[in-house]
């Protein structure tokens, strides 16, 4: 027994495999419009289905395999049903399969390494863009003149290019052995650093 949303909804989908169906034509002009950067082989049936006698094909070569250009095309011997459904490795249409998936198989790494090297780059570039928007929507120009105040335990001075005040660490005798281990950076705002 089906649930009843199934059988309600079944002549939907029917009508949306038609032919000319506007939302099949959707599906192809966006999948056209990607397939380029796929290997792409198209499969159709060679052997018509017995529907209740009548025997025809369920999708027409036209509509399963285009035309179109540097896409592979094939025809398996076999309905409709039993086309993707290989009984054993000498059904109809295995080794031709088997060959396009195997073929593919190896040639993927050269041409998706490359792919995820530029998506890569292509994401560090919007995270360090997003990162950029941040900081200077966070960025008031009362704070970059603001310099920073002087703490007791420490002297101040000023070398900063922006201008402001930085700390230094205090004159001791382990100053020498932190020069050394050590290299005195730009100290921003806590504002500006969170």
């Amino acid at each position: 027994m089906l649930p009843k949303k199934v059988v309600d909804t079944q002549p939907q989908l029917v009508d949306a495999l038609k032919t000319n169906n506007e939302t099949l034509q959707n599906i192809d002009r966006q999948f056209v419009q990607i397939m380029s950067r796929f290997h792409i082989y198209f499969f159709h049936e060679g052997k018509p289905t017995n529907l209740k006698g009548t025997l025809r094909f369920i999708v027409d070569e036209t509509s399963a395999s285009p035309t179109v250009q540097d896409v592979e095309r094939a025809v398996i011997q076999a309905d409709h049903s039993h086309m993707c459904k290989f009984e054993n490795d000498s059904a109809p249409g295995f080794d031709l399969v088997a060959e396009g998936i195997q073929r593919y198989a190896e040639e993927a790494p050269a041409t998706i390494t490359p792919r995820w090297e530029t998506e890569k780059k292509e994401r560090l570039a919007a995270k360090q863009a997003q990162a950029a928007e941040i900081y200077t929507d966070n960025a008031k120009p009362e704070d970059s003149a603001k310099p920073t105040p002087p703490s007791e335990s420490a002297s101040t001075f000023e070398g900063s290019s922006l201008g402001r005040q930085q700390k230094a660490l205090p004159s001791t005798e382990s100053e020498a052995k932190f020069d050394e281990q050590y290299v005195l950076e730009d100290i921003t705002d806590e504002k500006e650093m969170a």
